[in-house]
């Protein structure tokens, strides 16, 4: 379309440190032939592409003032490839950033022209989102596989803790378990998913339950409560301490719950059992009273 005898893309990528290095692509002529050649760099004829200063066309690089300053070749290498015709455009981001330039060259003078220059901007404006979507791509893929190591991670400490541990969605619908639950309760996944928890929650604890998640949800606030839960070995309802922390997002908004729920019945078992020490103490102790109304009972009643 320009009437280039050929053209280069060359770009900068980063590495996964962050590093920027240069990479290229030929058209018009085989990529061995330009294997052996040096990356330009910034030199007063490239570098006006490379800080995105605008379009250049010459008719004659060799007549052109910025032409040969710079060592250590002073001009076109030896064995480079044969060119006058100089047609260069920069490849700029949507943000601003140089992602690279647009070189065509040929080795007859007088080739480029302003049409050939508008057709090659039109490219690099097409380059530019191609490059703009590659890196959106490859950041959302890094972004999802760090999600999902971290993912992994997670899931791995609630299986090695002796706790049950659940998660839930911003809107409380629960959708991970640990096998502990499982362990425990005797459920399956599909009976669990969602509010199926509350079958094997005592039906005392339902809707206390129900109602305090439901205010962490609204609130944000942390969730916790007492409740009984029924064990499977033994259809038995033990108590269990309940809780619920919100992970919210760099901008404040909630992303998910975590909650730990903990076998308290010993705990309560030794707390009642306490009550009733404390209970029968003070009825083995009587009143000031009840020690008046015995002595006054004492005193009437009959000698034997």
């Amino acid at each position: 379309m320009t009437g280039a005898h050929f053209g280069s893309f060359f770009y900068n990528v980063l590495d996964e440190r962050g590093a920027s290095y240069v990479l290229y692509t030929l058209s018009g002529v085989p990529r061995a032939a330009f294997a052996h050649m040096p990356m330009p760099r910034s030199t007063d004829l490239f570098g006006p592409t490379f800080r995105g200063e605008g379009t250049i066309y010459i008719d004659d690089v060799k007549l052109d003032p910025r032409y040969g300053k710079n060592s250590p070749y002073f001009g076109i290498p030896e064995d480079h490839l044969p060119v006058t015709s100089y047609l260069a455009v920069p490849v700029i981001s949507r943000s601003g950033e140089v992602l690279g330039g647009l070189f065509f060259g040929h080795p007859e003078a007088g080739v480029f022209n302003e049409r050939a220059a508008r057709i090659v901007e039109g490219l690099a404006a097409q380059a530019a989102v191609a490059v703009d979507n590659a890196r959106l791509f490859e950041a959302v893929e890094s972004e999802r596989a760090n999600a999902e190591a971290n993912e992994r991670y997670y899931r791995f400490l609630a299986e090695a803790i002796p706790q049950i541990i659940w998660t839930a969605r911003p809107d409380g619908f629960l959708d991970y378990y640990n096998q502990r639950w499982y362990e425990y309760t005797g459920m399956t996944p599909e009976q669990t998913e969602g509010w199926g928890w509350d079958a094997v929650l005592h039906p005392d604890d339902v809707q206390p339950c129900i109602d305090r998640w439901t205010q962490a949800i609204e609130t944000g606030e942390t969730y916790e409560i007492e409740y009984r839960f029924r064990r499977a070995s033994d259809g038995q309802y033990r108590w269990h301490l309940g809780r619920a922390l919100p992970f919210r997002n760099e901008q404040g908004e909630i992303v998910k719950w975590f909650d730990t729920c903990t076998d308290i019945g010993d705990r309560k078992r030794a707390e009642e059992a306490q009550r009733f020490l404390v209970e029968a103490s003070d009825s083995m102790c009587p009143s000031p009273s009840n020690l008046r109304n015995s002595r006054r009972l004492s005193l009437v009643s009959p000698v034997a």
